[in-house]
């Protein structure tokens, strides 16, 4: 992903979409910073049968792609309103990261 780590993360994400045709962008937000070479996401969806889809979009891609390894750090069921209203990939410089 050399000097395109945005792009390839917004069409890693964008291009998860279930079969009746739900798309990663219409059912989650939240923020993917990448800290080359490591990204951390911050996923948040009100359907937790989607996100539950993802999450294992994600774990099927681990070895094919982009993914070496993918770690869960925290989930949570009860957050009682989102904090992001759209998906956003941010890339920081190795130097400055």
């Amino acid at each position: 992903m050399k000097g395109k780590h945005e792009s390839s993360l917004k069409e890693f994400f964008n291009n998860i979409v279930r079969d009746d045709g739900e798309e990663f962008g219409s059912k989650i937000s939240g923020y993917c910073v990448v800290y080359a070479p490591y990204y951390i996401c911050f996923l948040e969806s009100d359907d937790s049968e989607y996100l539950d889809f993802v999450c294992n979009n994600i774990k099927s891609s681990i070895g094919h792609g982009i993914h070496d390894q993918v770690w869960c750090l925290f989930s949570t069921e009860e957050v009682p309103k989102r904090a992001f209203d759209q998906f956003e990939v941010f890339s920081f410089p190795a130097a400055s990261s």
